[in-house]
């Protein structure tokens, strides 16, 4: 049975999502100057609920090494990765949604005064 174009393009979506999650994670944990051996397992460790890291967080370390604000961004990874990453999308994807909504009513805006002006010129043009 043939796979439907559309659940190729869901499952694409979800897997596009995952590894922009770790790479951001990656990025805002990487800013507190760990080396990139930790920096990277902290994440995959926590998104992907897999155990422990290497590094500092290894099997004979911890998080503690890892500053505030990497600790907040990893306690943000995990639930992402133990639910899923779906109820993660249920509560981002309003706020996208309000954005996206902004943004397409600006753009309305903008071409209502686009024609408005250009109705005007025709306007001015036509009476001479």
């Amino acid at each position: 049975m043939p796979v439907l174009r559309e659940e190729i393009t869901k499952t694409l979506a979800f897997f596009s999502f995952w590894f922009v999650l770790i790479a951001i994670c990656t990025i805002l944990v990487a800013l507190d100057g760990q080396d990139f051996e930790s920096t990277i397992t902290a994440v995959y460790t926590c998104i992907g609920n897999v155990g422990s890291g290497f590094g500092i967080c290894g099997p004979t370390g911890s998080f503690a090494p890892f500053s505030a604000f990497s600790r907040l961004v990893l306690s943000f990874a995990m639930p992402a990765g133990r639910l899923e990453i779906y109820p993660v999308l249920i509560l981002i994807l309003p706020l996208l949604s309000l954005l996206g909504a902004a943004r397409t009513g600006h753009q309305a805006e903008r071409r209502e005064e686009q024609t408005e002006g250009s109705d005007i010129s025709s306007r001015a043009s036509d009476s001479r």
